[in-house]
């Protein structure tokens, strides 16, 4: 072998291998890093104004002036002048960095702002500021921008953290002795809005653990409950409020559970964030139920005491337990069932939901819980008895801490997440007779979905439920999904986005002027085949006619306006013809803020004007037949086949609806 001899022309860059290159280059960088960020921290300028404590959701860290807990951002004037900080901005969206204008408020040197994010949008009160935007808990842009916008001031980007309820994110230290001290942020346990910061969270308590779970019981037990966390306290309450770190009973050993029993706990430590809530019911049939749910602090009163029903009627259908806090039920002033006509976000209130189906199964493993925002889900002209049997309408958010429910509640083919679940209030008298007396008859409105499924048009998913609430029985509800966008995206395809809905309590968009098109078709009248072509471009005329031929007196008493209806199609790129379709529960209330459809528009109106059209006659005529010809959806076996059997569901249980409330009308 030859040895290797290095040569005067050979060239130096040779003797360098692969490795050593890559080596040195690294180091060239870094170095060049390391001058570039010294003059970059040597020229930093510390933020007059910094944003220093921000808190997404609000369980109880800062009322506003009406009394509602909404997220908050904190501002500090960290100079040594006084600020007016009119003209300036809070943006959650960087591309938009004047959304929200401060009025001329001046911060002293040191000093703290706070600037609820409820999406009030108010500038009038210094000492009650409110953006126009909500802070996102699940993380987002945020920042501070002197006036014109054009240049920030503080900000959290690319975004800041989650944030649990009642856990806030600000401003470890603030950085001014040195350039080269950067501020560190962190979270925090004790929000303390107007306050320095202090009480860094140092991690979270582990979950509590329950030695019996919810549920039908057979016999009385002792409960206990454990946390993993070491020298946590477990805090617990009977009467649906929440447990805290300073209300609620110290678990100090076994609880004897002897009769219907709502227990909620949590578990706390100094310096961490307390464990999830957990609320778990026990079910005695045979044994009284909890005491009235009455709370002190409010004076808010509970209904008297009902007996539960008997095991053989609640076994029979699934249990839907509702649990919030006393006073969000019961108390005159913001209490549900006292202000059964409130609706909209300011009168959601947050509870837990837990679905009980061991009973029917005896797989334990069915029953779940869930929080979820509560609101009562009724119409204008509904009774403001506390006593009264109200529908309730279940939304489930981030803000809660559920953004959606995960499993299945209507059958192994129904869906498995839920945003939104309504609990009709109803009647199970099955007559058929509730809607021409003006009541609600659950037997009619489970008729008229199972009928719709079986013309071949979309429907919501509905199932018999027995309701606790806050431990005591509350009757027969039927159990519905929200007929939305979400729900035709699932029956017909797409995504939610593709869909437009319109109908009584439901948003308008600004849309394309088809709809207002149609009702003026509807008044010039159908003579001119002009106008009739026109109309079948824009309604889907077949589905129409089963609309009536479903909702004609002979299949559902009342008529066309018996129940409510939505008109749905897709929208663009490829527009669609609006799909007429019956829905139950309530359909007619509104959130607040959202603007109806009722521009003389209906089902009926559009009926009226297509009577006596040659065209629209001999379709529906042509529907009728298909549908109530023998071996048809709506033939006579069908028919009484399908009454039957909702019946049935029914027959062990109507006992226990009228001994709760009695047969009459409520």
């Amino acid at each position: 072998m030859i040895p290797y001899r290095e040569t005067a022309s050979q060239d130096p860059m040779a003797r360098i291998s692969p490795a050593q290159f890559g080596w040195g280059l690294t180091a060239l960088l870094a170095l060049l890093a390391a001058v570039f960020h010294r003059d970059l921290l040597l020229t930093h300028k510390e933020p007059e104004v910094i944003l220093s404590e921000i808190l997404a959701v609000n369980h109880s860290a800062l009322d506003d002036a009406d009394g509602d807990f909404p997220g908050w951002i904190e501002l500090q004037n960290r100079s040594g002048r006084p600020i007016d900080l009119g003209g300036w901005h809070l943006t959650d969206d960087f591309r938009h960095q004047t959304r929200w204008t401060f009025p001329s408020v001046t911060v002293e040197p040191g000093a703290f702002l706070v600037v609820f994010t409820s999406g009030k949008d108010r500038t009038n009160r210094v000492d009650d500021l409110h953006a126009n935007f909500r802070l996102d808990p699940k993380g987002r842009f945020l920042g501070l921008a002197r006036p014109g916008g054009n240049l920030f001031e503080d900000e959290f980007q690319p975004k800041y953290p989650t944030l649990p309820g009642d856990v806030s994110f600000g401003v470890l230290q603030a950085g001014r002795d040195s350039p080269f001290q950067l501020r560190r942020h962190g979270l925090f346990v004790t929000p303390t809005p107007g306050e320095t910061n202090r009480g860094e969270m140092l991690g979270q308590v582990a979950d509590t653990q329950f030695s019996h779970p919810r549920g039908f019981q057979g016999q009385p037990f002792t409960l206990t409950i454990g946390c993993r966390t070491p020298d946590s306290e477990i805090r617990y309450t009977l009467d649906g409020s929440l447990p805290r770190k300073d209300r609620g009973l110290v678990y100090a050993g076994p609880i004897a559970i002897t009769n219907t029993t709502i227990l909620r706990a949590a578990a706390f430590r100094a310096g961490f964030r307390p464990s999830n809530v957990d609320t778990l019911t026990f079910v005695f049939p045979t044994g009284p139920q909890p005491p009235p749910n009455a709370s002190s602090e409010s004076g808010g009163e509970g209904p008297s005491t009902v007996q539960l029903p008997p095991k053989a009627a609640l076994s029979s259908l699934p249990i839907v337990s509702l649990v919030l806090d006393p006073e969000d039920l019961w108390d005159p002033i913001r209490g549900l069932q006292a202000n059964p006509t409130e609706t909209g976000r300011a009168w959601e209130r947050v509870a837990s939901m837990e679905w009980i189906e061991s009973s029917l199964t005896g797989n334990r493993a069915m029953d779940r819980a869930a929080f979820c925002g509560l609101r009562i889900h009724e119409p204008a002209d509904s009774t403001s008895s506390p006593e009264a049997k109200h529908s309730f309408r279940l939304v489930f958010r981030d803000l809660h801490g559920t953004p959606e429910w995960s499993g299945r509640l209507f059958g192994p083919m129904g869906a498995k997440h839920f945003k939104s679940l309504l609990l009709d209030a109803g009647s199970p008298a099955g007559d058929f007779t509730a809607a021409a007396q003006g009541g609600r008859d659950l037997v009619r409105d489970a008729f008229l979905r199972e009928s719709c499924r079986a013309m071949g048009q979309p429907a919501a998913a509905g199932r018999f439920v027995h309701l606790l609430l806050n431990g005591r029985y509350w009757g027969i509800y039927d159990l519905l999904e929200r007929v939305d966008a979400r729900l035709l995206a699932d029956r017909l395809g797409g995504k939610p986005s593709d869909y437009e809905i319109r109908g009584p309590g439901r948003e308008i968009s600004e849309g394309d002027g088809s709809w207002a098109r149609i009702g003026e078709l509807c008044h010039l009248g159908m003579s001119d085949p002009k106008h009739y072509a026109e109309l079948e471009s824009l309604v889907n005329l077949a589905v129409f006619a089963d609309f009536i031929v479903l909702k004609t007196d002979d299949m559902v008493p009342g008529g066309i306006e018996s129940t409510g209806w939505i008109a749905a199609r897709w929208k663009s790129p490829r527009t669609g013809a609006y799909l007429f379709l019956p829905q139950t529960g309530h359909p007619v209330v509104a959130d607040s803020g959202e603007r109806s459809t009722d521009t003389g528009l209906s089902p009926e109106t559009l009926y009226r004007s297509l009577q006596g059209q040659p065209g629209f006659m001999r379709l529906l005529e042509e529907r009728r037949r298909k549908h109530l010809s023998p071996g048809g959806a709506l033939s006579s076996e069908a028919v009484q086949a399908r009454r039957s059997e909702i019946l049935e569901r029914l027959r062990s249980v109507r006992d226990a609806e009228v001994l709760r409330w009695g047969s009459g009308p409520r």
